[in-house]
């Protein structure tokens, strides 16, 4: 019940700003790719959880946490 009421409070959060639902994993390539200075063609992701990626590329990885606000668009933020 506690997952069900997560997702859909994040999956309606995204969807609020009037655009379509993102990506998870469009979102965490793109934000590998800046912190590698890698092209994106070259990040390679797993998935780990619902929102937690591991990202590949370039010589370098990193694991992501993906994370949507109700008034803005999701962002993935590097996991220590």
């Amino acid at each position: 019940m506690k997952w069900s009421f997560l997702l859909l409070f994040v999956f309606s959060g995204c969807a609020s700003t009037g655009g379509p639902i993102p990506n998870f994993e469009s979102v965490v390539i793109k934000r590998a790719s800046y912190d590698f200075n890698c092209p994106e063609k070259n990040i390679k992701t797993i998935q780990f959880k619902i929102m937690e990626f591991g990202a590949k590329g370039c010589g370098k990885q990193q694991n992501y946490k993906v994370r949507c606000d109700a008034i803005g668009p999701c962002n993935a933020n590097p996991i220590n």
